[in-house]
């Protein structure tokens, strides 16, 4: 669900200046920090952060990687 609405989300990202074609490189990039963050999100007893500790954490990142997945594929398209 997150992928999708974000293929149909993405003209609309299209005027943001840091999503040009030239530098949507680095939009993919950074979801790998997404990634390092759901890897901490199931250490028991974490002393990280509050937030990885919550229930809701998991679920907000993993559709924040969907959402930015479906973003970042079709401007990739749409500037290809």
């Amino acid at each position: 669900a997150g992928d999708f609405i974000g293929r149909v989300t993405a003209p609309y990202f299209r005027g943001i200046p840091t999503l040009n074609p030239h530098d949507i490189y680095i939009s993919a990039l950074l979801r790998s920090i997404i990634s390092i963050l759901l890897l901490f999100t199931n250490i028991p007893d974490s002393q990280v952060s509050t937030f990885l500790s919550n229930d809701s954490a998991p679920i907000v990142l993993i559709t924040l990687l969907g959402l930015t997945n479906g973003i970042i594929a079709n401007l990739s398209m749409m500037y290809g």
